[in-house]
């Protein structure tokens, strides 16, 4: 059901945060982009791994692009259905 991904994506999408955390950086995130990231994971037939893959892949295919040896925090926003990353900027 709709509660259950929302309660798994909540959890997975943490465990991400936390994992780049562990790592040094910092990851910001308006509302709005995890609301567009929930939408793009949710598939009912797909479980823990898919919905665990998808934020992967989706945030990581947007920071790569933009990470930098200097910067470890990072700020995502929703542009024209698709997501930017720059270096942070309050949010």
């Amino acid at each position: 059901t709709k509660d259950v991904f929302d309660t798994i994506f909540d959890m997975e999408f943490d465990k991400f945060l936390n994992k780049y955390k562990s790592l040094g950086f910092t990851l910001n995130f308006k509302q709005d982009v995890k609301d567009w990231i929930k939408e793009q994971c949710f598939n009912e037939k797909s479980g823990v791994r898919f919905i665990r893959n998808k934020i992967q892949n989706i945030i990581e295919s947007v920071l790569f692009e933009s990470i930098d040896d200097e910067c470890k925090s990072y700020t995502f926003i929703l542009q024209n259905d698709k997501i930017k990353c720059s270096k942070y900027k309050e949010i």
